[in-house]
């Protein structure tokens, strides 16, 4: 009974666990997919101003 018992513990413990690495997999993609719209944004933003001739498009991140 006991085996059973901790047999299911442990399972429970491993998917707790899996659990907690897919979720720090996903914030760290999560942070890692807003850092480059932000840097992407920033450095379009830097290069209109060396550039005054360059048109914006608003809309277009590419």
């Amino acid at each position: 009974m006991f085996n059973k018992i901790y047999a299911h513990y442990r399972t429970s413990m491993l998917q707790v666990h899996s659990f907690k690495g897919v979720q720090m997999n996903l914030t760290a993609q999560m942070q890692r997919i807003c850092f480059q719209s932000i840097n992407r944004v920033w450095l379009d933003s830097l290069s209109q101003k060396d550039n005054p001739n360059h048109e914006y498009q608003p809309g277009t991140l590419s």
